[in-house]
């Protein structure tokens, strides 16, 4: 099984908190690779489900809500 690691690179935010986890908005670098826009719920440090994005993707993502009047 190949080895899995990542690096978060940036902190751009917090979408929400409760109990022991937090939904998060990060740059994260996968196995050395360019960092992806990541929105993921976290316990504390261990990764739990959610999204990432490469910047083709995340501009679409911003030009759909835009459209929603976000």
């Amino acid at each position: 099984m190949r080895e899995f690691n990542y690096s978060v690179t940036s902190e751009l935010g917090t979408l929400s908190e409760w109990s022991d986890k937090a939904k998060k908005v990060r740059m994260i670098s996968y196995n050395g690779a360019e960092p992806k826009l990541d929105i993921r719920t976290w316990q504390g440090e261990k990764m739990l489900k959610g999204i990432t994005l490469n910047q083709q993707e995340a501009t679409e993502l911003l030009k759909i809500l835009q459209g929603m009047g976000l």
